[in-house]
């Protein structure tokens, strides 16, 4: 079989989640579709991220922690609008693993002084599908300065693991691009955000999943602003 090369590039990841490198992580932003043809494989996911990043459709409404009043709809949340946000997202266990807010960020030992990352409100345009899908439809209908606690299933953030975006390739790939294979590593291939998992004397597997894939995800979200969609 023909075999097509990928391109290799060590990414520098300051990863604390989806929602958020996010540039932060945008949590949840996910990634451009992959192709990985090495092994005969096809990959394509969409985890929003920030496609985190498309989005599934919402199985299940998040709870709902307040009832906004929508009387006058240009004080709240509809698709389209630009909306700014901060956020804390948390494994079932209460484990922090990531957040727009600095404290929160230092609290958990996820602040890292050597990192470009900034800690600020992140912005996204509803419905988009900028955004995993629970959070994008977790923010409907929500009021400036309102909390809401949405709590996401696999289905409604990252998707559930899967085998098959565990590709192998050919470890002369990655030497012949300058990198070193180590366990954990992270390397971009086709666009996509990989890490390496496991290493032979001939191949290296890389993991197509996010980080985030499988799990329960909790986010506390609080909206900053809202930018109302032209109605052009």
């Amino acid at each position: 079989m023909k075999r097509i090369g990928i391109i290799l590039i060590i990414l520098i990841i300051a990863f604390s989640s989806g929602c958020t490198d996010t540039n932060q992580s945008k949590t949840m932003e996910e990634g451009n579709n992959i192709s990985v043809n090495n092994a005969g494989v096809n990959v394509s996911d969409n985890i929003n991220a920030s496609k985190t990043v498309q989005d599934s459709d919402l199985k299940s409404a998040p709870d709902l922690s307040t009832s906004p009043d929508t009387t006058n709809t240009s004080n709240i949340v509809q698709k389209g609008d630009n909306v700014s946000v901060n956020y804390i997202g948390k494994f079932d266990n209460g484990t922090v693993f990531d957040t727009s807010l600095i404290d929160v960020a230092k609290e958990a030992d996820l602040y890292d002084a050597n990192s470009t990352r900034t800690y600020e409100p992140m912005s996204f345009v509803v419905g988009a599908g900028q955004m995993i899908s629970g959070f994008d439809n977790g923010v409907l209908n929500m009021t400036v300065g309102e909390e809401k606690t949405l709590k996401l299933s696999p289905d409604e953030a990252y998707g559930e693991y899967n085998q098959e975006y565990l590709v192998p390739v050919p470890r002369s790939d990655l030497e012949n691009a300058s990198i070193v294979p180590e366990i954990g590593k992270k390397v971009v291939a086709n666009m996509r955000i990989a890490t390496i998992v496991d290493i032979t004397d001939s191949n290296v597997t890389l993991d197509f999943n996010s980080p985030l894939a499988g799990k329960n995800l909790t986010f506390d979200v609080t909206v900053v602003s809202i930018e109302k969609a032209s109605k052009e």
